[in-house]
């Protein structure tokens, strides 16, 4: 293996960090207009 990549998904979350949070947790909503050709 030449890399490991770790990718956090925590701010994900709405709640986080004021309250606890696990997968069942609201998640703040997309960015529709987000073009992922343009954004690394």
């Amino acid at each position: 293996m030449d890399r490991y990549v770790v990718m956090s998904t925590i701010s994900a979350y709405r709640d986080w960090p004021h309250r606890p949070v696990d997968e069942t947790s609201p998640l703040w909503d997309g960015d529709l207009d987000l073009d992922p050709g343009t954004r690394r």
